[in-house]
């Protein structure tokens, strides 16, 4: 994994380097780097990839909320963990699409969620191979994988790159393919990875997605969904 640190308090970037290795969160040839500024991020070569970003709030010059507003495509392809000691600044972790936040002073518990969830999402960077309508076999990265529906008889799947899979496989079947914990079917003609979701309006039964597509939500399924992601939050968000 590469870890980053972004602090500018020094003595706290130690601490929680020495914790990450000593409490075994990550393994000896794991890197972890260290900055003390925003702008010693921005020094580095772009785009950057963090398998996790511990990312300070308060910080001189620039915070860490102006770094993600204004640089947010360096970024995203990172987990960024934003790090605060005031509670109130949580909701700005998902005005800024952050991972997750943390308060300090940090709690061993809290870093373990963090690092269970990151684990469980390795199951997301595995590839689903898919026939797909011009005869080629394609591998897809289950993690960018949006949402899928069914018209004219096709199966067609939304990556978050905005490309298109067209294939004559059936949407029950792709669905078995992939891990239940992170995709669920909302409609007879649809299912959508619940890590895209932003919005559910169950009255109007629509769900609005981050590429900015809407999909339905059916009476019949609404139910056995809410369900679903309910546990979705509060096992792997």
């Amino acid at each position: 994994m590469y870890i980053g640190i972004c602090d500018d308090n020094s003595a706290f970037c130690e601490m929680l380097r020495k914790i990450l290795y000593t409490e075994h969160f990550i393994q000896k040839d794991d890197q972890v780097q260290i900055f003390h500024s925003a702008q010693e991020i921005l020094q580095q070569k772009h785009p950057i990839h963090f398998d996790i970003l511990f990312l300070d709030i308060k910080m001189p010059v620039m915070s860490g909320t102006q770094l993600l507003h204004q640089y947010s495509v360096v970024f995203e392809t990172s987990r960024v963990v934003l790090l605060t000691a005031f509670s109130e600044f949580a909701t700005k972790c998902y005005e800024y699409n952050a991972y997750r936040y943390l308060l300090k002073p940090l709690k061993k518990e809290k870093l373990q969620e963090l690092f269970d969830a990151v684990h469980r999402e390795e199951v997301l960077e595995q590839n689903i191979e898919v026939h797909v309508h011009t005869g080629k076999d394609v591998k897809i990265r289950m993690k960018d994988i949006v949402y899928s529906e069914v018209y004219n008889n096709y199966v067609h799947i939304k990556t978050q790159q905005k490309e298109e899979w067209i294939s004559y496989m059936r949407l029950k079947d792709l669905l078995a393919a992939l891990p239940q914990e992170y995709f669920q079917q909302t409609h007879k003609s649809y299912f959508v990875n619940m890590n895209y979701i932003i919005d559910i309006d169950y009255k109007e039964k629509r769900i609005s997605l981050k590429n900015g597509a809407v999909i339905p939500l059916s009476s019949a399924r609404r139910k056995e969904f809410k369900i679903a992601y309910i546990q979705f939050l509060l096992k792997y968000k």
